[in-house]
């Protein structure tokens, strides 16, 4: 697939934006008696993104999934616009063909200059920011992202305005606060301007800042992204406690409670494993690395302490990583079929400590019905309605005992994994999630009538 190239490939607390009247059934009937077919024709969406959508090994892309399956499922027509910023990437084309009714990939990269410089200065604020000698204004001077060829480049704002002149789209939905400028594109030809946060990227680096992580991905401050969000008709927050933090930067009545809407999977019966195991899925991001290294030193040594036959399984993109190895520790790879990793899994981790968003791993390992463990940011957006189906430890004897005796009780995972599919069913479901965002893009859609 060129760059810029059309490649058609055919194939209680939500909603809390201010709401546009929805277009009513009579509205519709009678559009249809006058003749009007722009009334009764599908809404089209575009969805501009840096995230693609197979494989589903990242919990971004189970995201961005979840959310084209539900517009497909509502009536829309999607267009999913790719940025990658790698030059030998190639979007998987029979996934397009399956997942949307039409897509196509932008390269564009920073320039070499600005990627070292970027790299240096991120090296320095990591290497002081362990000590402390080096101010908190400092370390954001140094990690947040300055360039637009960084945060939305402009053959990427191009073709996202050639597509809006070209062709008629209800709405646009942006993924992450950096794409603000594709939400002011959009605004500007009368498309209804959404941007999906995932996360709120300034507390994200926030959190790495006081955990000394190294400073990876987009690094906005909270000004930043405030600006940014700026652009947008409405913003979207995966969990409420971002909700509340998007509010004060954008106004309340533009923040939207979108959370991960889902179908249950098929649930396998749990297979007997000869060993008592533990299972981590996971992507690579620096949070990850850091949280299975911290477990790795001050958890698993307890649980072998006690369980010297237990094994750790880790899959996806994490196990290729170096600190995924250790005594009794097994590096999967990526796994063809999830399903068939959770079929095999008793107990499943999310050590995370540091983060934002809503921890989509925790709640795909709970919508198997498998007993979690996690940390208090592995669960955030999940408590309090969630607290009895799930474990949460921060402290690392805490963690191990849970590990231990939900390994040594399969009786008692299997009731805790059974309370979590329960909890995710009633909490997650598609059809719920994300029907406030449906109807406020087929209520724009009927209000941006062409005159005839």
């Amino acid at each position: 697939m060129q760059n810029g190239s059309r490649h058609s490939t055919t194939s209680q607390e939500r909603g809390q934006s201010a709401s546009a009247p929805d277009c009513a059934l009579s509205d519709v009937v009678a559009g249809r008696l006058r003749g009007d077919q722009s009334v009764s024709r599908r809404p089209a969406v575009l969805i501009v993104s840096s995230i693609q959508l197979d494989p589903p090994t990242h919990g971004n892309r189970a995201r961005n999934r979840a959310l084209v399956a539900a517009l497909r499922r509502a009536g829309c027509q999607v267009h999913y616009l790719f940025w990658s910023t790698s030059a030998d990437e190639a979007y998987p084309d029979e996934a397009m063909r399956t997942l949307v009714d039409s897509g196509e990939i932008v390269r564009a990269r920073a320039p070499r200059p600005v990627r070292n410089v970027q790299r240096l200065a991120r090296n320095i604020a990591h290497a002081l920011g362990k000590t402390t000698c080096l101010p908190a204004a400092a370390w954001w001077m140094l990690s947040a992202d300055r360039w637009t060829s960084t945060l939305c480049p402009s053959p990427l704002l191009a073709r996202v305005n050639e597509l809006l002149s070209t062709q008629r789209f209800d709405a646009v939905i942006a993924s992450y606060s950096n794409l603000g400028p594709v939400a002011a594109v959009a605004r500007a030809h009368g498309a209804l301007a959404i941007i999906d946060t995932h996360d709120v990227l300034s507390d994200r680096a926030e959190a790495i800042r006081m955990s000394q992580i190294f400073p990876s991905g987009t690094i906005l401050t909270a000004a930043q992204e405030a600006q940014l969000l700026a652009h947008a008709d409405l913003v979207l927050a995966i969990q409420s406690r971002e909700a509340r933090v998007l509010a004060p930067m954008v106004g309340a009545s533009r923040v939207m409670l979108v959370e991960h809407g889902m179908g249950l999977p098929v649930v396998h019966p749990m297979r007997q494993h000869g060993e008592p195991t533990l299972t981590l899925i996971a992507s690579d991001n620096k949070q990850n690395e850091h949280g299975c290294a911290w477990f790795l030193a001050e958890v698993w040594p307890r649980v072998l302490e006690r369980l010297p036959n237990a094994m750790l399984e880790v899959h996806g993109p994490l196990s290729r990583r170096a600190v995924c190895h250790g005594s009794r520790v097994l590096a999967r790879g990526i796994a063809a079929d999830l399903a068939s990793v959770y079929a095999d899994a008793t107990v499943c981790i999310n050590p995370i400590r540091a983060g934002s968003g809503l921890k989509i791993k925790s709640v795909e390992a709970m919508s198997h019905a498998r007993a979690l463990v996690t940390t208090s940011v592995g669960a955030d957006g999940l408590l309090p309605s969630m607290a009895d189906a799930c474990v949460v430890a921060d402290d690392a004897a805490v963690f191990a005992d849970a590990c231990v005796e939900l390994l040594a009780n399969p009786a008692r995972a299997a009731e805790l994994g059974r309370r979590a599919r329960e909890a995710c069913a009633q909490r997650f479901a598609a059809e719920t999630v994300f029907a406030p965002l449906i109807a406020r893009i087929r209520s724009h859609a009927c209000m941006n009538v062409p005159q005839s």
